[in-house]
């Protein structure tokens, strides 16, 4: 984000002099879904902060060197949102710089507005709210991934009238969207946001969505709230989504992608929520193949973005996801730790004289308590010969992520985890290979 000021000529003070106002400027990541999330929570009845996307947005340096903005800006993001120069165009002869594709949001100057800060729902009455309970269903159907409670926000305004200082509370910080769910995926990412997220069994109606932290908002939510809000989403239009999806700044091939799976996704809840017995219609969706046929370059005939989707003219935002996640590097690093302890206990003695041996790799605690176990089964066909992949490699891995908890009763940082297990088996033709081939690879 850039913080700055906006001098609104259209605003005088008692003075006669433009009124300075907070300007937010987002860029990167959640500049494109900032929009979106704010537009579709505005439609279903919640209170947002109004977004506004612009392709190039000039911003003056001031006292400010480019090169001490320059310092600034890496001294904050590190590499986090790639190179600032991907954000900024320096304008020449001038100390300003246009920032591309940033999400704005205007504020009024302090005389009339204050910031203050999050508001956590569950702490503070808002689960006796239906609209806060059945939210639930507005974060799986965005794929919110930051979903603590920190997702509303109280501000303070100066009544006109009374000149006295009143609350203001809506939904804020939802940007981080639009892909899988939770942290594993990556937000603003197309090909991961699927095309239902709910599925009704004989009981049941599961959302496609993980929360990872404790969120007292929606823990009594009943079904009754939910349904309540599916109607209210299905009351969507088509021609809002394509609006709103115009007013990001994803290229058309994702516009139009996000858009038919924004319709997918409602359509599905319709049917699971049982909604089409109340009157309600469902959207007209545009088929994998079709979208293939109009932006052949762009989207494959299943549906997913092309590689050259990333390189789409005037585009600022990883759009394909080709990131590591937080917790996909936790794992990545921990991979590696695996096969260097592999490495360390491996020994071909042990199929000397045996046609089934296993090498127990042990587990440790990496980064963020995550728990890796792993083992390495190797079997031998005496039966086939040499270069003939004779060796069969069962790698087994379990990776524990842990879920903190912090209650008025309860506290367990590191206590409870959620576990993935995985199995991969491979074969190769020698010893060596064995020994040498990279553990899960």
């Amino acid at each position: 984000k850039f913080k700055t000021k906006w001098i609104d000529k259209s605003d005088l003070t008692k003075k006669g002099k433009p009124k300075e106002k907070s300007l937010t400027l987002r860029v990167g990541w959640e500049a494109y879904t900032a929009t979106v999330v704010n537009h579709l929570a505005r439609v279903v009845g919640y209170p947002a902060i109004p977004t506004t996307f612009r392709r190039r947005v000039k911003m003056n340096l001031g006292e400010t060197s480019f090169e001490e903005f320059l310092s600034q800006y890496k001294a904050v993001h590190t590499n986090e949102m790639g190179s600032v120069l991907t954000h900024i165009q320096r304008i020449p002869g001038e100390n300003a710089v246009y920032v591309l594709n940033p999400t704005l949001e205007a504020y009024p100057d302090d005389e009339d507005y204050r910031r203050i800060g999050p508001f956590r729902m569950g702490d503070n009455g808002l689960p006796n709210r239906r609209e806060y309970r059945a939210m639930v269903l507005y974060n799986s159907l965005i794929s919110l991934q930051d979903q603590f409670e920190y997702q509303a926000r109280v501000d303070a305004y100066r009544d006109s009238e009374t000149k006295s200082w009143r609350p203001l509370f809506f939904i804020a910080d939802t940007s981080s969207a639009m892909g899988l769910p939770a942290m594993l995926g990556n937000k603003g990412t197309v090909n991961e946001f699927t095309w239902k997220f709910t599925k009704r069994t004989d009981k049941n109606v599961w959302l496609f969505w993980l929360s990872v932290f404790n969120s007292r908002a929606w823990k009594d939510t009943t079904y009754s709230d939910l349904k309540w809000m599916a109607r209210r989403m299905a009351r969507i239009r088509p021609e809002q989504i394509e609006k709103i999806l115009a007013t990001s700044g994803f290229p058309e091939p994702v516009q139009i992608l996000y858009g038919e799976k924004l319709k997918s996704r409602i359509n599905q809840m319709i049917l699971d929520f049982g909604l089409q017995a109340e009157g309600f219609k469902m959207h007209s969706v545009i088929s994998p193949q079709t979208l293939n046929a109009r932006f052949p370059l762009y989207i494959d005939e299943k549906g997913y973005l092309k590689e050259g989707a990333q390189e789409i003219e005037g585009n600022t935002a990883p759009i394909l996801g080709n990131r590591f996640t937080p917790y996909q590097g936790l794992i990545v690093g921990g991979i590696n730790t695996l096969q260097n302890q592999f490495l360390k206990i491996f020994s071909s003695s042990k199929l000397a004289n045996a046609t089934q041996a296993t090498f127990e790799i042990g587990s440790f605690r990496g980064q963020k308590g995550v728990l890796f176990d792993a083992s390495r089964d190797v079997k031998v066909n005496a039966e086939v010969g040499p270069h003939q992949r004779r060796y069969l490699l069962r790698d087994t891995l379990a990776v524990s992520i842990p879920i903190g908890l912090d209650t008025d009763r309860l506290k367990t940082p590191v206590a409870l985890y959620y576990t993935w297990k995985f199995e991969y088996v491979h074969s190769v033709s020698t010893m060596a290979e064995v020994g040498q081939s990279r553990f899960f690879d």
